[in-house]
């Protein structure tokens, strides 16, 4: 393979990865307390206060909310083990290129593009839990 085409294989393998990084969809990540998707780790009490449920809402409140997390945990439950088929994959190519990008970049290079990544998924994790 010449040097043109290891180095265009290179960015097309770094591009990839950096799309990937930068604009996959977000996941459920798990509260680490209780299993629950982060999204319905608060109390529905404090949904209450916010929205000034009133007693004659508070009964019909708290069951719709119950039944609607009971889906939510049943839907996440059905789809654990996809989901984590699809992190392992993720993790296979990203080890991959790893390897694959040794070839061309020195260990310090490596070094710092896997903390790149790493740096770039925590903050897209990290947003993704502030909205």
């Amino acid at each position: 393979m010449t040097n043109r085409k290891k180095n265009s294989l290179t960015l097309n393998i770094f591009f990839t990865l950096m799309t990937l990084a930068l604009v996959s969809e977000p996941s459920y990540s798990m509260n680490g307390e209780d299993d629950r998707p982060c999204e319905q780790s608060r109390d529905p009490h404090q949904m209450m206060d916010a929205l000034s449920i009133t007693d004659n809402q508070k009964e019909a409140f708290l069951k719709i909310m119950k039944a609607q997390h009971e889906k939510r945990q049943s839907i996440h439950e059905q789809y654990q083990p996809i989901h984590e088929q699809e992190h392992d994959a993720m993790r296979a190519l990203h080890q991959e290129a790893l390897s694959e990008l040794s070839t061309v970049l020195s260990e310090d290079q490596l070094k710092k593009f896997d903390s790149f990544i790493k740096e770039n998924r925590a903050g897209r994790d990290r947003r993704n839990r502030e909205k």
